[in-house]
Order: structure tokens, then sequence, then C-alpha cells
């Protein structure tokens, strides 16, 4: 029996242009479109079921038609978090970094790990 895998937190926009190329895509996935802008790109998807399956297909899928800097955040029910990342034409998994500080550390040195490492990670969305 294999984990379930939810739809968690997501950034994607889909220009508008690829809306109809995207639908079919997203309802054989169980996803749907939550949220058009102004001007009818795809600005949030989510997904209308219990558990995802496959999300790197579904996730690969979408490729051609994202816009780099989107994201979509999945987990499952055992705690693990992972995000599939677009990015000049790419789609890569990530996972958190999590680190865990001794008692009696400065309490902003979340902030201070964020300063230092800042190029390499992505932004808060």
């Amino acid at each position: 029996m294999g984990d379930d895998t939810f739809l968690r937190d997501g950034n994607v926009f889909i220009e508008e242009r690829h809306v109809e190329a995207v639908a079919p895509i997203l309802a054989a996935a169980g996803f749907y479109v939550a949220g058009f802008d102004k001007i009818g790109n795809i600005a949030a998807i989510d997904f209308d079921g219990q558990d995802i399956g496959d999300d790197e297909s579904f996730a690969m899928s979408l490729v051609p038609y994202t816009r780099d800097g989107s994201y979509l955040e999945f987990c499952n029910d055992r705690g693990y978090i992972w995000r599939w990342v677009y990015y000049d034409g790419v789609c890569t998994r990530v996972s958190p970094v999590m680190l865990w500080p001794k008692p009696g550390t400065p309490c902003n040195l979340s902030q201070q790990i964020q300063h230092a490492f800042m190029k390499l990670l992505m932004a808060d969305q």
C-alpha cells in the first residue's frame, strides 16, 4: 500500500494562450483551475480528489506551459514534503532543508541562515 499524496501549496502561472491545452491535462489528473488573473492567465490550481498518485508525471506534463518560478508543493501522509519547481523549461523535484537549533540558540537564527543563503533559496511567494 502506497502513501497518499496531497497538493499542499502552489504558485502556478500558465499564460492564457495555454489554457485550452492545459485544461485536459489538469482534468485527467483530478486537478482544476482555482483562479485566473484579470486577463485569463491561470494563477492557481487545486486538486479535487483524495490521492494525487503520480505527481511526477503530472508535474512534468505541465513543463511546456508553466512560467519559470512556478511550483507545486506536495506532501504525503507520512509527513514528507517536496516541490516540483519550474525553471528554464525544466521541472525539478526539491526537498526542504529542515534544521533543528540547539537549545539556547539566538531566536533570530532562522533569519540569519536565510540571509546567508538567500542566493540559493526560493523566494517566499
